[in-house]
């Protein structure tokens, strides 16, 4: 077994999401989202003489919008775009903003 010299990194999220779909019964329904986060990451700081671990908790709001579009049966796509905002940092308080901006999303679902 080797011993790393330096640990890896981690991130962990959860999150929780509410839609409104417009016309649900339609092959095509349109939709927004408004979707809370909260993710930990652990970083690792190599330049110090003795890498340390830093972990930082993250709590983040996205809003989005997108369509579904049923291919067959309970079967289809999803694609949506969200912009989330910047990720809160709640200790250390000086801390720079961790990430921010649209994000594209395509992925396939099932309809119950």
């Amino acid at each position: 077994m080797e011993i790393r010299q330096h640990p890896w990194g981690a991130f962990r999220g959860i999150a929780a999401e509410a839609r409104y779909r417009f016309l649900r019964d339609r092959r095509v329904s349109p939709w927004v989202a408004l979707r809370v986060g909260r993710s930990t990451s652990t970083n690792i700081d190599t330049d110090a003489f003795v890498s340390r671990l830093y972990t930082g908790s993250h709590l983040a709001l996205a809003a989005g919008a997108g369509m579904d579009v049923r291919i067959h049966g309970p079967l289809g796509v999803t694609l949506g775009g969200y912009y989330q905002r910047c990720d809160i940092n709640k200790a250390p308080a000086d801390n720079i903003c961790t990430g921010a901006g649209p994000t594209l999303v395509l992925s396939p679902h099932l309809r119950f």
